[in-house]
């Protein structure tokens, strides 16, 4: 979602934008299908993706990494240690963690938060 505001505003040049996992146990796997569904109803459009792991050099070259819960800045400590460019992805809204929907089967709400978080993040960025 991220990464359409990005192009829709023509500032790719600008702003790269990467998905990346910080655990191991969806390395190589698809977009989960009921997540598809809802990124479909909602007219986002995504090409066949493979879950990667963030790297070191990804992590040395970006501004900002944010994740979606606890258990996600547990493994980013674990690789890189604590970092100023670690930010909950609601860190410029209502400061909540996403659920994992995997879990709860709540994927429109999942979205909608995202939707909402990114929007803010979006903003943040882009003015900066």
């Amino acid at each position: 979602m991220l990464k359409k505001l990005v192009q829709e505003n023509g500032l790719e040049d600008k702003i790269y934008v990467l998905s990346r996992a910080t655990s191991l146990e969806e390395i190589g796997n698809d977009i989960y299908q009921p997540m598809k569904r809802v990124l479909l109803i909602h007219n986002i459009s995504f090409d066949r993706h493979y879950a990667t792991r963030i790297t070191t050099k990804e992590f040395e070259e970006a501004d900002y990494i944010f994740y979606m819960d606890s258990n996600n800045l547990y493994y980013l400590r674990r690789m890189f240690g604590d970092s100023p460019k670690f930010h909950l992805i609601s860190e410029y809204d209502d400061g909540f963690e996403v659920e994992d929907p995997w879990y709860t089967g709540r994927f429109e709400l999942v979205f909608s938060l995202i939707k909402r978080y990114v929007e803010t993040i979006y903003k943040k960025v882009a003015n900066e």
